[in-house]
């Protein structure tokens, strides 16, 4: 009987610990990495990011493309780095890629949600580097423009 009721109180408590205890935090999303195809659109929006004189980009008003331009010969590529928002939560992350060199300019088409809230940097990129965008990002300007989709 002593068994049974220690055993009873045991599983009780294991019962009480999973259900009021913390649900492990969501991890965060992989990277998303995009080179950029076709061609650069002039921009008309003053949306923009830039690093120094390395990179210029700014998300095209209207639809979910980025503009990216490699401004410097520094043996880097050029990326918009960016990370998109649903209801203040961080749900995709990602970096437009510009890896044809020195004067190369062109865009990314992402599809983000209607609604959601997008925050963009420009960056010096390695697209030759193995590993995740986050390892390949070499240095960023600071925080762009947030902006809703």
């Amino acid at each position: 009987m002593k068994i049974r009721k220690l055993l009873a109180s045991v599983l009780t408590g294991l019962a009480m610990a999973v259900t009021v205890g913390q649900l492990p935090a969501a991890a965060a999303p992989a990277w998303v990495e995009t080179f950029t195809s076709g061609t650069y659109r002039a921009v008309i929006s003053g949306d923009c990011a830039s690093f120094g004189e390395a990179v210029f980009g700014c998300p095209w008003p209207g639809d979910d493309s980025f503009n990216v331009r490699d401004t410097l010969a520094d043996g880097h590529s050029a990326a918009i780095v960016w990370q998109n928002f649903v209801d203040g939560a961080l749900y995709r992350r990602g970096a437009c890629v510009e890896k044809r060199g020195n004067g190369a300019e062109g865009s990314c088409n992402m599809n983000f949600y209607e609604g959601s809230e997008v925050q963009i940097r420009a960056c010096t990129y390695e697209s030759g580097r193995s590993g995740t965008v986050a390892d390949k990002i070499v240095q960023c300007g600071p925080s762009g423009p947030a902006f809703r989709m």
